[in-house]
């Protein structure tokens, strides 16, 4: 009799063997699609934070140029008027990291809007797109000169932003401009100084970074007197002058009215700044350091100029 070929039937062993190496590839398979779909959205995420940061970078120095363009415009004898897009607060900020800008934009009066433009450090607001600006001009002469300016003065200033480091820093400053001068000679001055940028007291260790970063908006090289223009001063910076409160309250009364015609002949030096927040909350500040005078078209420098952006919720400008 024939037989045909014998078939073996698969064990209930290989069978659960087969079905635990299905799993295993599945599990493999799986695993790979979720890391490949997490990375495809980190990379997504930090792309859109990357061009999020780049938006607000380019709204604060195009709030610079903004800024400067009606400074010049007033150096010329003209006046810079805001558009009616650059006077409404943009609309999608509204959102819980947006809330502070609203409130804040609702306080500040419009840069260019039927004064000219103080130059102490005075908060103005401006919109460009869907950024929110925050602008402000301080005159160099306002500040404390670390070259030339009055011991008691710098002494005071120091020690007010930190009593422990203060007084220790300001001696090394101190020490440093009884010292003959150095060789290198700064760009916009015609002769070397002790400090030939603000930034050299943190490049020379003589404060520490944090003291640094407080201290430097009150700080110049640029500042020509001993002591600061109180017309023009941060309120810091009046403060360490210690004077009389009728002087003060002179002072406080002159700056409250609107702001004089201004002799721009001789060229103002002026520390621009320029603070743009996106409806998400990216924030970007943008520093320029100019000279501007007058001419027939108005004349304008950029002695420094830099900016930087970070993903944060919106802090008031202090």
């Amino acid at each position: 009799m024939d037989i045909g070929p014998v078939v073996n039937e698969p064990s209930k062993r290989d069978s659960g063997v087969a079905l635990l190496i299905a799993i295993w590839v599945l599990a493999l398979v799986a695993t790979i699609a979720l890391v490949v779909t997490r990375d495809a959205r980190t990379s997504a995420m930090i792309a859109g934070n990357e061009r999020l940061a780049v938006e607000a970078r380019a709204a604060a120095e195009a709030g610079i140029e903004r800024l400067a363009l009606t400074l010049l415009a007033e150096a010329a004898g003209g006046r810079l008027t805001p558009s009616a897009a650059e006077k409404t607060l943009p609309r999608r900020h509204t959102g819980n990291r947006s809330s502070g800008i609203a409130r804040e934009g609702a306080t500040l009066p419009v840069l260019g809007g039927g004064q000219a433009v103080a130059l102490d450090g005075r908060r103005y607001r401006l919109s460009f797109g869907e950024a929110f600006l925050v602008l402000s001009a301080q005159a160099e002469t306002g500040k404390v000169d670390l070259n030339r300016g009055d011991e008691t003065v710098l002494r005071t200033l120091f020690q007010q932003f930190d009593p422990d480091e203060g007084p220790a820093a300001a001696e090394r400053v101190l020490a440093r401009r009884a010292r003959p001068a150095g060789s290198r000679v700064s760009p916009w001055r015609l002769r070397a100084e002790h400090f030939n940028q603000v930034s050299d007291l943190a490049r020379l260790g003589i404060v520490s970074a944090p003291l640094y970063a407080r201290l430097a908006p009150y700080l110049t090289v640029t500042g020509q007197n001993p002591l600061p223009d109180p017309l023009t001063a941060p309120r810091p910076v009046l403060a360490a002058m210690a004077l009389s409160r009728s002087v003060r309250d002179e002072i406080e009364s002159v700056r409250g009215a609107p702001p004089r015609p201004r002799d721009w002949r001789e060229g103002l030096i002026l520390t621009l700044r320029a603070e743009a927040v996106l409806p998400d909350g990216t924030r970007a500040e943008a520093r320029a350091l100019t000279r501007i005078s007058s001419s027939a078209t108005g004349s304008l420098t950029y002695l420094e100029r830099d900016a930087y952006a970070y993903p944060t919720a919106w802090v008031p400008s202090q």
